[in-house]
């Protein structure tokens, strides 16, 4: 819904009681102050778009899944600015990541236990529109959901606490929803992933009680069950993508295991052992050039980069390139730039090498906090809520700039849309302008 600086949106509630779940649509109230009248327009920055972002992250971890955002075209290339705060505003609890597309911002928050699928304009944070989803994930490191909308063909899909719904992008209309199996001991935390006309989801789903299945897939467009794969824990990382050895796979880090599943049936092709305490595998995996796969978890676990190949009987190898304790991704995943590393080995912010898990680097003072990669170098979120900029540098730290923006316990990645940086605690979110 495209809003100028006159049109009065009133708001409409359109509520169904067949229905268990509900839509608010709220519109904007803008108002003037009498002294524009007098002085005219206000002031714009020169470098915001009037419409809201240039630029998408209609995803968990952004358009690749891999939480970077690098140009194509090196004269495109953003470097970073003196970071100012746009926008702030109330949210919500939860912990999931801000999918960003056609000038929205999408995100699941819960708001006295209820959760909501909640539609923002980009530009100004004002909201548009909001779903109800039910009662919220409860637990003592946090309420409320856990995981990120994915944008998609003009809906959005949400994986909340007790429902997996698509929902219409412009109105917030729900489409289909599937109640979802009781979630495991820190909640629903994958993230939807759309490949080949399925939408895949590490889940359990209320479809036959006899069903343990971790992994599965469904059409887009009408949430019917095409395939399930995997039983048990479906861990709290979220599925791929990926091309290794010539074949098209979806990777999925369950809570015991790494597995590559063919994706127009579930069939199993490979899979590598990979047990933690708690079966928190929650940082995702990476996919690395010459068919590797970066994987790290917490609790001693450390970190392991593999080699996948299929020998002449066409039977799955995996092999263990190196495994090292010098990343123990707690839950916040790791950032590939070339064949460096960068990420949190729990609370120590480091460097490594992607070629033999060596660490390059470590700095101190972020705790359990979050980055992705861009052109400028990693954009840093600390546990606490500044947000650090920080050249990708093989050779040591060097801190570019840094903002408070937050307060406590922000676990979740921020996402890019351009310039423009989107970031959430457990009560308010925020957009930031990375170019100063």
């Amino acid at each position: 819904m495209r809003r100028t600086r006159f049109q009065l949106s009133p708001a409409l509630l359109d509520a169904t009681p067949s229905h268990p779940l509900r839509t608010v649509k709220t519109g904007l109230l803008t108002l003037l102050a009498l002294s524009w009248l007098a002085c005219g327009e206000a002031p714009q920055p020169p470098s915001l778009p009037a419409n809201g972002p240039e630029g998408s992250w209609h995803q968990w971890r952004g358009p690749q899944r891999d939480g970077t955002a690098f140009s194509s075209d090196p004269q495109d290339a953003g470097a970073f600015g003196t970071p100012k705060i746009i926008w702030r505003r109330p949210l919500g609890e939860g912990l999931g990541g801000i999918a960003i597309d056609d000038g929205k911002a999408l995100v699941l928050a819960a708001k006295s236990g209820e959760e909501f699928l909640i539609a923002l304009d980009a530009g100004n944070g004002d909201e548009l529109w909001s779903t109800a989803l039910g009662p919220t994930f409860l637990d003592g490191h946090g309420n409320g959901p856990r995981s990120t909308p994915l944008i998609a063909d003009g809906r959005v899909y949400a994986h909340g606490s007790r429902f997996l719904v698509a929902a219409d992008l412009s109105s917030g209309r729900l489409i289909w929803q599937l109640p979802l199996a009781a979630p495991p001991e820190w909640g629903f935390s994958a993230s939807p992933l759309l490949v080949d006309g399925q939408l895949i989801v590490h889940s359990h789903l209320v479809s036959d009680p006899a069903d343990d299945s971790a992994i599965w897939a469904l059409h887009p467009e009408s949430g019917e069950i095409l395939w399930t794969s995997g039983s048990g824990h479906p861990g709290y990382a979220s599925p791929l993508a990926a091309e290794l050895a010539g074949q098209r796979q979806i990777v999925s880090f369950t809570g015991q295991e790494l597995v590559g599943l063919h994706p127009a049936t579930g069939q199993r092709l490979w899979s590598h052992r990979w047990t933690t305490s708690y079966s928190v595998n929650a940082a995702d995996p990476i996919i690395f050039p010459g068919d590797r796969i970066f994987i790290s978890s917490g609790y001693q676990s450390g970190a392991a980069m593999l080699h996948l190949s299929v020998d002449g009987a066409g039977t799955w190898q995996v092999e263990e390139i190196w495994r090292s304790r010098s990343m123990q991704n707690h839950f916040s995943s790791s950032v590939r730039v070339g064949d460096l590393l960068f990420g949190f080995d729990n609370a120590t912010f480091k460097g490594i090498s992607a070629l033999d898990g060596q660490t390059l680097w470590r700095q101190r003072g972020f705790g359990r906090g979050s980055l992705i990669a861009t052109d400028g170098g990693l954009a840093v979120l600390t546990e606490d809520g500044v947000l650090v900029l920080v050249a990708s540098d093989p050779d040591g730290y060097r801190e570019l700039a840094r903002l408070e923006v937050l307060q406590g316990d922000v676990w979740t990645p921020p996402s890019l849309a351009g310039q423009w940086l989107y970031v959430r605690d457990h009560k308010d979110i925020a957009c930031l302008n990375l170019a100063g």
